[in-house]
């Protein structure tokens, strides 16, 4: 049961960058500590596990977050309009 620190790090970081707001750092720092966790776990069935959370949680975070910029985009041009 010798479960990577990395793993589990960046498995949380993944998970706290969808609970805060302006996550797009935790986001890259969960996809670092997943890659470095999959680089260093050579058997460890849950750390590469854990790792793969962190990565896929991450990469969903920023996907999302694309999607959301592009889609909302026109309106936040005229947000900034009328505040002038």
């Amino acid at each position: 049961m010798g479960k990577s620190k990395l793993a589990l790090v960046g498995m949380l970081v993944g998970i706290s960058s969808f609970i805060s707001l302006l996550g797009i750092e935790k986001a890259a720092l969960a996809i670092l500590f997943g890659t470095w966790a999959l680089k260093e776990a050579i058997d460890e069935k849950g750390s590469k596990k854990l790792a793969w959370a962190g990565i896929l949680l991450g990469l969903a975070y920023i996907v999302v977050l694309t999607v959301l910029v592009i889609f909302y985009f026109p309106t936040l041009i005229e947000l900034v309009e009328k505040l002038k």
